[in-house]
This record gives C-alpha cells, sequence and structure tokens, in this order.
C-alpha cells in the first residue's frame, strides 16, 4: 500500500509543499513527482482531466511517495467517491453554501462510522491490501477540502 503522510504533517504544524497540474498527461505527472513534492492538485472542476486520467496520475502520485488532491467539479457523492476511489489522499469540493452542503461532502466522503462512502475493491485489490485496510485506514489518511465561495457561505460560516 502507499499511505500518505500529509495530514500528519499538517497536524503537527510541519509544512506541506505542492503544486497545481493543469494537464492530464501521465508523464507530466511523473516529471512533477519526481521534483519531491508532498502533494499535487488536480482541477477536474475547470480543466478537462476525465476520470481514466486521474486515475493513472493518482497511482503514479502515490508510488512517488506525493498525495494526488484533486478539485471534483461538483459537490455530489459520485465525484467525491470517485476521486477518492482512484487514489487521490485529498478531495477539494467546490460551491459549499451551506451547512448541509458541508454535511453532505463528509458524508460522501468518509466511510463509516463517519460518513457513508462505500468501498471500491478494485483499487484496494491493485495495492495489495484487503477492502478492510483501506476501510481501516482512509479515514485517518485522507483530507477533505471545502470551499467556501459565496456570500451565502459566508454568512453560514458560523454554522
Amino acid at each position: 500500500m502507499y499511505p500518505s503522510d500529509v495530514r500528519q504533517k499538517l497536524a503537527s504544524g510541519n509544512p506541506v509543499l505542492g503544486t497545481s497540474m493543469f494537464t492530464r498527461e501521465p508523464f507530466v505527472a511523473q516529471s512533477i513527482y519526481q521534483t519531491g513534492a508532498d502533494w499535487v492538485w488536480i482541477d477536474q472542476e475547470h480543466q478537462p482531466v476525465g476520470t481514466e486520467s486521474v486515475g493513472t496520475i493518482c497511482v503514479q502520485g502515490r508510488e512517488n511517495g506525493s498525495a494526488p488532491v484533486i478539485r471534483v467539479p461538483y459537490n455530489n457523492p459520485g465525484d467525491i467517491k470517485k476521486a477518492y476511489d482512484v487514489g487521490a489522499v485529498g478531495v477539494m469540493v467546490p460551491q459549499i453554501d451551506t451547512p448541509e452542503d458541508a454535511k453532505n461532502a463528509v458524508k460522501w466522503a468518509k466511510y463509516p462510522p463517519v460518513g457513508q462512502r462505500g468501498i471500491a475493491p478494485f483499487f484496494a485489490g491493485y495495492l495489495g491490501v484487503s477492502a478492510q485496510d483501506i476501510i481501516d485506514n482512509a479515514n485517518d489518511e485522507t483530507i477533505l477540502m471545502l470551499q467556501m465561495e459565496s456570500v451565502e457561505a459566508y454568512e453560514n460560516l458560523d454554522e
């Protein structure tokens, strides 16, 4: 398995360094990962990066010790689950305006008992671990970032 320590570094106050990638080309991703970046941000909201490319890019990142972070196009269970299922360590969710939006994103991103995410056994098999190993570690390893981008979101900040 290719665990990521980005969340632990952040929690302990250590800096993490990364960059964005605005191409869907795995060979470019490989070059970026070889720089030693702690994380690489892949934008599916504003860039034409499909699931097939993202899956390859995420596996490359994990193999190189870098945490892939995907900004999904929408706050919905399909996009969030798929981003984690292809290997993202972090998922950035745009347009979080209400407390309900935030709760739904968490629900779709985390395994029970925290959320309702289902397991994708293919990724576990690819990594040579059981689905239970993934479930046992994912809630602690993964990062969920919520983007508050509107006046409504600001007004709901205290909730």
